[in-house]
């Protein structure tokens, strides 16, 4: 078991910032506030039957993916549990 991280004390966090952070480490920025989730198995197991769902159902040219981050701006990068993208596109 991974002991868990022990992270600077910010006011407020940025997009910047993250590349401090543990690779491993799940996380998600909201309004420059760090957000280290623990999900449940049940979570887990709604993302992966979501995942599939849109999966057979996915235009050829998007891409269904888990666990995503999606920069928005500098201060917001969200983590969707499950999201779609066009092929070729970055982020």
């Amino acid at each position: 078991m991974t002991a868990a991280p022990i992270l600077r004390e910010r006011h407020e966090w940025t997009v910047d910032d993250l590349g401090e952070l543990p690779k491993d480490l799940p996380y998600e920025l909201i309004n420059g506030r760090l957000i280290v989730p623990s999900p449940t198995l049940l979570h887990q197991d709604m993302c992966v039957r979501l995942l599939l769902a849109l999966e057979v159902n996915c235009p050829k040219e998007y891409q269904v993916g888990i666990d995503l981050s999606m920069r928005v701006d500098h201060r917001n990068e969200p983590r969707p549990d499950v999201a779609r993208r066009r092929e070729g596109l970055i982020g």
